[in-house]
Parts: structure tokens; sequence; C-alpha cells
């Protein structure tokens, strides 16, 4: 266990008493030797039990909070709400991330100052933070896919070390609050359909585990998270909680985990505070909470409507997962999220005689959660029968979609129809969601062009994808699923501009396995606004004599920069030699496969469909043997 942990809530209050693990002057290891050594085992129990943890008086121990939930904000208190984590995904930006994660770790420790004024010990407001979610988004229909940054491995990871690093900051003896990535490992889903998580057992090959599984828990250890949180499930027939393998050899000796690892608990009861006191909000938060909804916003279609360029005589908003905050008037169609009653007569009053129409659909608790995983992929209840009526009533006027959802929709009619003149993915963007909305569709700040990317796939039907039970990874997610079946592909989005890339450039054409290659390509802004552009680099490997199972295309590197409209930037990447290896056999593990391996640099993934204007550059090297 990482000593400075278990030092945290240790507060000096016996006069006259001077104890070895109250010296600060001593070191780490010397105080907790120190304080272990005074305590009964009943005393030990106590201290690290989840939730509250009891007092000492006779050491001068006050009670301690172990656990909150901080993945968008600090959870039961008032907090700034950021966007959750798949749209957050969908920014694919580490530096955001972690201006988040800083921020709530800011917020937390306000909360935690407040209550010690006050001799106050509540549950949920404590340091130790159950947070960032870095399973996979594996199948399209889990309920928990919106707490998760996507279907892949490198991204995930990335995520979870600039949250780590944010949240936990970087002095090398005071800790700002400590970060608990969860949930480990092999889980994602089901929730409830067909079997239960809490005795599901996730049977997975070595290869899948070590593949795709481990590599961002393994990225987030080496962050230097303080908690890991164990899952539910059993791991081919081991319980995660009991898994030596997973906690020992794989954690802490393989990976060199040194923090303390957390049960999760589906029984803990929430308290709902009716007083707060601090007043955590700030402008400088809620103007980041505004910014991160903006950026998370993907834009799938645009038929020349957006931006807004003028002031819009009358508008019409249908909602029925509906942003706040927006300045129109607004009609529901429907009597809930669900949308089981519908009624077409308010939905063909609100449209007629308007020159704008936004129509705002989803999903939401009521259809996805944890605890309650999704049956298919449609739009919920007469929500498509809704969208068809306003689309129909509109008769040519403009018409933007709005989507607010975790796991894809079937947005198959909408896509095709010249009438439905564009689509917005907005994810759950929590409470800033109309000053973002606003700002994106109408440019109002001149620099908030959405530049999200899809952070997971959206299959044309989840039937296409193999059931949630069978966690071979053949089939699941961009890396193992063919792209050219998909409704929108990982890493899709538009934008208000138009990009070029040249000049891709390789430090050399032919490198050893086990060395790193450097990478850098120009990137020119030949549009109309300046926005930002996430650069995407892809890996492909050769084929093999051992026909080695590998995934089709690898995400190895990504960037947002900000591109003044007729500018250009350069942008460098460094494509690392464990990102080149593949797990052989298990008796092997991980190694190269030599041959001409192809990189792929550009706005989107290569070889796709459903394609934004920018193009993808594509250059070979020679991978040989050490």
């Amino acid at each position: 266990m990482d000593a400075r942990i278990l030092l945290w809530w240790i507060i000096p209050c016996i006069a006259g008493v001077k104890y070895p693990f109250l010296d600060p002057s001593l070191p780490w290891d010397v105080r907790v030797d120190d304080l272990v050594s005074r305590l009964t085992i009943e005393e030990v129990i106590g201290q690290t039990m989840a939730s509250l943890s009891p007092p000492i008086p006779r050491l001068g121990i006050k009670g301690f909070v172990w656990g909150t939930e901080c993945l968008r904000g600090v959870a039961f208190t008032k907090s700034t709400a950021f966007p959750q984590a798949l749209g957050l995904a969908a920014t694919f930006s580490s530096e955001l991330v972690h201006n988040i994660s800083e921020a709530v770790a800011i917020e937390a420790r306000a909360h935690w100052n407040a209550d010690r004024a006050q001799g106050r010990v509540v549950d949920h407001e404590g340091l130790s933070c159950f947070s960032p979610v870095i399973n996979i988004m594996r199948h399209p229909l889990w309920g928990r896919n919106q707490e998760t940054y996507g279907e892949d491995p490198f991204l995930s990871g990335s995520l979870a070390q600039a949250f780590v690093r944010g949240l936990q900051g970087t002095d090398p003896r005071y800790v700002r609050a400590s970060a608990g990535c969860k949930h480990f490992d092999v889980h994602g889903g089901p929730e409830n359909i067909p079997s239960s998580r809490f005795s599901f057992d996730s049977k997975v090959s070595v290869r899948d585990w070590r593949m795709t599984f481990l590599p961002q828990f393994k990225m987030c250890i080496e962050a230097g998270t303080h908690s890991l949180m164990c899952s539910y499930n059993s791991i081919n027939g081991v319980p995660a909680c009991a898994n030596r393998k997973l906690l020992t050899t794989l954690a802490r000796q393989e990976f060199g985990f040194k923090g303390f690892v957390v049960s999760d608990d589906w029984a803990i009861e929430f308290i709902n505070t009716k007083h707060q006191y601090v007043n955590d909000s700030s402008p400088e938060h809620r103007e980041l909470s505004i910014r991160a909804a903006s950026m998370s916003f993907v834009l799938l279609k645009n038929i020349n409507v957006l931006p807004l360029k003028k002031k819009v005589p009358k508008l019409a908003s249908l909602k029925v997962f509906h942003p706040s905050e927006l300045q129109f008037p607004i009609a529901s169609g429907c009597d809930d999220t669900v949308c089981g009653t519908y009624n077409k007569s308010e939905t063909l009053n609100a449209v007629r005689h308007s020159d704008l129409v936004i129509i705002a659909l989803g999903t939401g608790q009521a259809v996805e959660k944890e605890g309650k995983d999704r049956r298919d992929a449609e739009l919920p209840g007469h929500q498509l029968q809704l969208l068809k009526d306003a689309v129909t009533a509109a008769e040519g006027v403009p018409v933007v979609l709005l989507l607010f959802n975790a796991g894809p929709l079937n947005v198959t009619w909408a896509k095709s129809r010249p009438d439905v003149h564009a689509i917005l993915a907005c994810f759950f963007p929590a409470q800033a969601t109309g000053q973002a909305l606003f700002r994106t569709l109408t440019m109002a700040d001149g620099q908030s062009a959405p530049a999200g990317r899809l952070p997971a796939t959206w299959p044309l039907d989840p039937e296409q994808v193999p059931s949630m039970t069978n966690y071979s990874m053949a089939g699941h997610t961009y890396r193992y699923f063919d792209q050219d079946r998909s409704l929108y592909p990982f890493g899709y989005g538009l934008s208000y501009s138009s990009f070029q890339y040249s000049h891709l450039c390789f430090n050399a054409s032919s490198i050893i396995g086990g060395e790193a290659i450097a990478v850098t390509v120009q990137v020119k802004n030949t549009g109309n606004y300046p926005s930002y552009e996430v650069v995407q680099v892809y890996l492909s490997w050769p084929n093999d004599s051992l026909n080695i199972p590998k995934p089709e295309i690898q995400l190895v590197g990504f960037s947002r920069p900000y591109v003044g409209n007729g500018q250009s930037v350069k942008v460098e990447f460094k494509v690392k030699a464990d990102q080149m290896a593949v797990w052989v056999d298990d008796t092997t593990g991980f190694g190269f496969i030599p041959g001409k391996m192809t990189l792929y640099v550009g706005g989107q993934q290569p070889r796709t469909v459903t394609r934004a204007p920018s193009n993808v550059l594509t250059k070979q090297f020679s991978l040989v043997r050490a």
C-alpha cells in the first residue's frame, strides 16, 4: 500500500504526545510501520473498510472517508458537472481530461476542507475517488457505455493517464485527491441481460486479455494511480476481487502497482446531504464545463446548414431528451424520454411555419445506465415516428437533429434523408448543455466548431456484434470489426472547415523490433473557419505465416491541434515499440512480426465507407528482427 495514502487521515490532536508516525520529518515507511504497530487487528480492519472509517481517539486519529465518485465531477454535492466520459473521449484531448480532473480534485479538496472545519465526516465527500472508468466500450448495448472512454485501449489508457495526473497532482509528498481506476478487469457487460453482472464469469483468452483488457490499466498504473477497484465478475472462473493472478502477479509484480485495491460494492447507500457548506462552483469551472461539452460534440452530418448564419425569425424545437438552457420554444410530443405515448398534433403544430427545426432525441437513464443494458439500438418508443412527422411537416426548412445517448443509435433513416440537414451527437454534456450548443451551432465565439470524433463504432445493427457474454474480441470494436458494415466508424466526425494532410515523414524507413519510430505530418486548414482537428495515427501489421490473431488496424497516436483557417501546423508523434508488438502465443508472449508495417495519418480511419472530407496519408516502413 502507498504509505502516503495510509497517513492522510492522521491528525495530531493529543497535546504533549509525540508518536513517530506524527513526525513529518521521518520517511513514510517508518511512520507507517510505527502507526500499524500501535493498532489492534480490529482497528486495522476498521481503518481499511470502505466508506467511513471510525476515529481512534487514543492515537489522535480522526474519522476518514475512503470513497467518492469523481468521473464527471464530485458526486452528491453542489459541484461542477462535466460531460460524461464517453463525450470527453470524443474530444480526443488528453489535455482537456487533465484540466477537468484537476478541477474535480480542487472541488473535492474544498468539500473535504469544509467538512473538516465543521467536524463532519460525510460519506462520498472524501479524497479517494472511485474514478476513472477505463473498461472498453466493447458492446453497443452495454448499459454503462457512457462511463467509458470508448472502445480503444490506447485511447482509454491515454485519457486515464491524463485523469490520474490531473486529479492527483505532481507534488511528491502531497496529493490533491487519489484516483481509482476501475473496474479491474475484463468487465464490460452484461449488467442484467442476459446475465447478472454480480455473478457473470468473463471467459477470455490470454491474447484478448493482454491486448485489449489489460493495456489501459497498465497505463493507469504507470501514471501513478493510488488505487484500483476490482470488478464484480469472475475471470475464467476466479472472482476478480479474489484473483491473485490479477491483483498480485499482474498488478503488483508485473505492472509495479504500489497503491491499494478497493472492491466494488453495489449495496453502497448514498447519503443525500441537505446542507451545502462549500459553494465550490467557480466561473472558471463553469466555463471549463461549457468548453468541455462543446469540444465533445461530434458532427455526424451537415448539408450546408451549420453553423447557423443569421438570427432565425421563428424557431421550433421538439424535445424528448431535451438540452437545458436553450432559449427558444419547446414542444415535447412525447410523455417522457422513452416516448411511450406520442402526441402527433403537438409535433405538427410546433413545426409548421417555422424557419428552423431542432429535434432532440436519445436515451438517458431510463434506457441505459448502471444495472440496465439496452435491448436494441433503436430510438426509444415513438421517437422515430416523431422525427419522421416533424421532418415531413417542416416542408424543407432546415432540420437539425441532436442526439443524446451513450451506446449507438440506429439513425439510418435520418442519415439517408436529404431533408434532415444536420445531425450532432451530444452524448450527455451535463449542466452547460444549452450554452455549449449555442456556441457550437452558431460559432458565436468564433472558435467552437465541432471537432469531436466518435470514440466507439456505431454498427448498422447490434446483431452484427457477437453476444455481450462472448469475450472473444473477434467482431468487437473497430480493431476487429469490418468498418464497411458500420453506420459510423470509430474516429469519425465532420467539421465546419476542411483539412489537407501532407508531408508525412518518418525518422527511419527501417527499424529493429524494440525501437520506436518518430512521425511528423503537416495539417492545413483549407476551409473558412478556424477549428480544432483530431489528427489520428493508425498502424496495421503485415501478414505472417503463422496467421497470428491481431487487430486489423490499431490507433497508436492522436492529437488535437487548433488550426486557423488558411494556416498549417506540424504535428509530431512517437510510435513506441510496445505499440508494434502483438501477442504471439501464451509461451512467447509479446513479439514483433517482421515485414512491412503500414502507418496511416489523417482525420479519420482509412478504408471506411462513411468518411470525412479530409485525406488520409499512408506510408510503410520495414520492421526487422533484433
